[in-house]
């Protein structure tokens, strides 16, 4: 007898669900206080309750309807048992239910996690803020969104509601590819391959039926299969269980598996095992018949012996051997492929090496007093890194604020744009100490003065001419005033100036974007002020262009160097 039901994809869950969109350990049930209670154990793709996602717990009762993945459960009662004060739960489904239109991710961290396109406009990123989070070091912080449009149904002529989905660039580093056709933004179709930075995605319509297989993301990446050329899913609907969870002052189970394309089934719950075995319910795979040889399943040696290779790649980051770490985790990995922990554990290890290696290299390039050289390579370590608390980076900051105050003083007599660029760079350089800054931004006020100056000095008309001794000065005809431009003919730089007398970054990144910055001054401005928005990879994608465009330009070597070249 138990007092809860697990259930998940590995095994020694109370119920097993083998799909890939079914985490390890997904959901627990279970009766707290005479209340039945479905808790989300952390699961990737989450868990919904009557059609709406729910949050980390939920009370269930009769009638509700939750689905893991690719698998439905309803609760049903029994008026004999509800008296009793006992629950009878029947884990079945209905067959109406049409799969939303989503993303299924096709390649790692997460291959055969699905994103529901649940709402008009779906953010995805880095930032664990956006409505789909992938934790991968090629997607930007904020990378894309996707737009519903919903053409509304006609009753005149029969026309039905029609959502269409559209993706658009965020102003990426790595960019958006559709179908191996870099986009800013597309119209998706049912098959679409999306390829975010190195990850990637297939787009599945509304009410199409698609199952993620192992195999999947190798065919796209050898060009097995085109977009729209898979062969038709035999499965038509999403796998059902259908068992008998009795809870009362312990839980009850029985289990078994029906599909919606079962026809006249019988939903009704077949004999289980007793309550104290795991349940595995595996899902329809008639659709798999022609997938090839399985992989070799790990036997129990292979899962001993990789659960001890990932406890030495733990080992490995509490002693700081972070080589031997990286190998305790592809040894992990080798043998139990998608062995929990593992590939989180290699990739931590994998970044504290890298930015080990950055690190040393900035270190070097500052005590070679290449400054500017030293900061960028220093601001490539990882935003959680923490080198970046070093006195070594706090020196490699100091010292690249200074040298540039002093470059703006020296610039200031006879090129106040010039000033004004290198204090701005020193202004938003973050966590420098308060007198630099100070510095820096007296120099910018008194640029930014003569600059405004200077412009007055080109609109004013010209004297008229002194009168010649005894005689009568010749007129000269008033000058018409040339009215200020509007704000949409002024030059992009003349606005990102005004933006930066504002210390508006948004709007000094607004007024030079899309092309707008086409000089190496103004280029140089929307990187430094994306450095200062914390902006890292719009940044170095501008620095690629600026080092492409102006490999004269004394800030080409700096922000060369800041690339890693």
């Amino acid at each position: 007898m138990r007092d809860e039901i697990t259930i998940g994809r590995e095994e020694g869950n109370t119920i097993r669900l083998t799909e890939r969109n079914v985490s390890r350990k997904h959901a627990r049930l279970s009766r707290v206080d005479g209340r039945f209670v479905l808790e989300d154990l952390g699961s990737y793709n989450g868990i919904k309750v009557n059609g709406s996602r729910m949050g980390t717990e939920a009370d269930l009762g009769a009638g509700d309807q939750i689905v893991i993945g690719d698998y439905r459960i309803a609760l049903e009662s029994e008026q004999t048992e509800v008296a009793s004060g006992e629950l009878d739960i029947s884990l079945s489904g209905a067959h109406d239910l049409v799969p939303p239109a989503r993303l299924v991710m096709l390649s790692q961290p997460a291959p055969g996690a699905e994103f529901a396109l649940s709402k008009d406009e779906i953010c995805i990123g880095r930032e664990e803020v956006m409505d789909v989070w992938v934790n991968h070091r090629s997607i930007s912080r904020e990378h894309a969104k996707i737009t519903r449009k919903v053409q509304r149904a006609d009753a005149d002529t029969g026309q039905h509601e029609v959502s269409t989905f559209e993706i658009h660039d965020l102003d990426s580093a790595n960019g958006v590819r559709v179908n191996g056709q870099e986009v800013f933004e597309a119209v998706l179709k049912q098959g679409d391959i999306v390829e975010l930075g190195q990850v990637r995605f297939r787009y599945v319509e509304l009410g199409e039926v698609f199952s993620f297989e192992s195999g999947e993301s190798a065919a796209f990446v050898a060009g097995a299969a085109a977009p729209g050329e898979e062969e038709e899913e035999e499965r038509e609907g999403l796998p059902i269980i259908a068992a008998v969870l009795i809870l009362g002052a312990a839980i009850g189970l029985a289990a078994a598996i029906a599909t919606s394309g079962s026809g006249g089934a019988d939903p009704s719950p077949a004999p289980g095992p007793a309550p104290s075995t795991p349940v595995n319910v595996q899902p329809d795979t008639r659709a798999d018949a022609d997938a090839g040889p399985a992989r070799r399943t790990p036997t129990e040696a292979d899962q001993e012996a990789a659960r001890a290779a990932l406890l030495r790649c733990h080992d490995g980051l509490d002693a700081g051997d972070l080589e031997a770490a990286l190998a305790g985790a592809e040894a992990a990995i080798a043998l139990v492929p998608g062995l929990e922990g593992a590939e989180e554990c290699k990739l931590y290890a994998a970044q504290l090496i890298a930015d080990m290696e950055i690190f040393a290299r900035g270190k070097a390039q500052l005590e070679a007093n290449d400054i500017d050289s030293a900061y960028f390579t220093m601001e490539q370590l990882s935003a959680e890194s923490e080198l970046r608390a070093s006195a070594e980076f706090a020196a490699a900051k100091l010292a690249f604020a200074r040298h540039h105050v002093g470059l703006a003083r020296e610039a200031l007599a006879d090129n106040p744009e010039e000033a004004a660029n290198q204090a701005q760079m020193v202004v938003q350089t973050p966590d420098v100490p308060r007198a630099v800054i100070a510095d820096a931004q007296r120099i910018l006020t008194v640029a930014q003065r003569r600059m405004a100056a200077a412009e007055r000095a080109d609109a004013a008309p010209t004297a008229p001419a002194q009168a010649p001794e005894g005689g009568t000065a010749r007129r000269e005809p008033t000058p018409t005033p040339t009215p200020t431009p509007p704000e949409e003919e002024r030059s992009p730089m003349d606005q990102a100036r005004e933006c930066m007398r504002a210390g508006d970054n948004a709007c000094v990144v607004s007024a030079l974007e899309g092309g707008r910055a086409r000089s190496a001054a103004s280029l140089s401005l929307l990187i430094e002020t994306y450095r200062q928005m914390g902006n890292q990879e719009a940044a170095r994608r501008h620095m690629r262009t600026f080092v492409t465009r102006y490999p004269d330009d004394r800030r080409a070597a700096n922000y060369s160097a800041a690339l890693g070249n």
